[in-house]
């Protein structure tokens, strides 16, 4: 694999997926970011098989191929370089980073050991496209009431469900309840959200966004924001 993107870019994407990366398993090959040529695009992703988070960002593809690399390492470096072109070279699972007058090597890991990003099939799905400033609004005034306690987990999510042609999102700790009526729709839904994931979705959204898609189906849900499609279980 080799390719150019700019710093800045793929900064972000990092900074966007990598936290998703998880130091806390037993299956390292979780602690590390996968790199993956999709067209003219470079995919950046992450999971810790709870949730997915990938985007995609523009690049100047020399040669196809994929990798994936330590998340913390990668994205710390990365954030160092200054703005501009980046090369990436991919040599026998090393990723060699090239910016100006920087050059690094890190040891990566073969793609082939990821784990298969999940996917949510629009049609077999219930499918939403929100307004993003309303659903950050929504989300924000209801996660805060989700609980902490892992003993509970149906109550650290956020209640999506359907009444009277409206969809609410709801949440509750046991002591406090917060209810929210996001938009009217005639697609029911019923199905908790995992706080954390919510989080996530929060995290990646910025100004230019100006909607969300959401789709659901029995077992997963998955919220796409531009370039940014992140994968959750319910």
């Amino acid at each position: 694999m080799e390719l150019t993107v700019k710093q800045e870019n793929l900064a972000k994407a990092l900074n966007i997926v990598g936290k998703v990366a998880s130091s806390r398993t037993s299956l390292p090959i979780l602690n590390n970011i996968l790199l993956q040529t999709n067209g003219s695009r470079l995919l950046v992703a992450a999971t810790n098989l709870e949730i997915a988070v990938s985007q995609n960002i523009g690049a100047k593809i020399v040669s196809p191929g994929d990798i994936t690399v330590p998340a913390r390492l990668v994205s710390e470096f990365i954030s160092s370089l200054p703005k501009g072109n980046v090369i990436l070279k991919v040599e026998n699972d090393h990723l060699k980073i090239e910016s100006g007058n920087y050059t690094s090597t890190i040891n990566g890991v073969a793609a082939d050991d990821f784990p298969e990003l999940p996917t949510v099939d629009p049609k077999n799905s219930i499918q939403y496209v929100i307004n993003a400033s309303e659903f950050k609004e929504a989300v924000s005034q209801t996660i805060i009431t989700a609980s902490n306690d892992t003993t509970r987990p149906v109550l650290t999510g956020v209640y999506w469900h359907s009444l009277e042609g409206a969809l609410y999102l709801a949440a509750t700790d046991g002591y406090r309840l917060s209810e929210r009526r996001l938009i009217e729709t005639d697609s029911e839904v019923t199905a908790i959200v995992p706080a954390s994931s919510l989080q996530e979705v929060l995290r990646s959204l910025n100004e230019s966004i100006e909607e969300i898609e959401i789709l659901f189906d029995e077992v997963q849900v998955k919220f796409r924001a531009g370039d940014t499609e992140i994968v959750s279980r319910l």
